[in-house]
């Protein structure tokens, strides 16, 4: 859809302003999300459509490389603000 089309813009876009960059061998990913509001919502359906966009934009090779994969809730954003997403990724070690 133009609008799945329009997030992985989106998330190109956040990758090259932070230098992300594919990297191969294991990886940890950790996400926080931001609800926009104080509804409930499924944590879990949170996770597809950011990690396959952060595939498309090159933060890794492919996503079977994340070995660590945690999500939580963080505190709901503000009303003037969407909801949000904050995601680290962590190179492992080689065990």
């Amino acid at each position: 859809s133009e609008e799945g089309r329009r997030y992985r813009r989106s998330v190109a876009s956040c990758c090259l302003m932070h230098g992300v960059r594919g990297t191969a061998g294991p990886l940890a990913v950790s996400i926080v999300a931001h609800a926009p509001d104080g509804r409930r919502r499924d944590l879990d359906n949170l996770l597809k459509a950011p990690l396959d966009a952060l595939t498309h934009a090159g933060a890794w090779e492919d996503d079977s490389q994340i070995s660590d994969l945690r999500i939580m809730w963080g505190k709901p954003s503000k009303p003037s603000r969407p909801g949000y997403l904050e995601i680290t990724i962590t190179q492992m070690g080689k065990k």
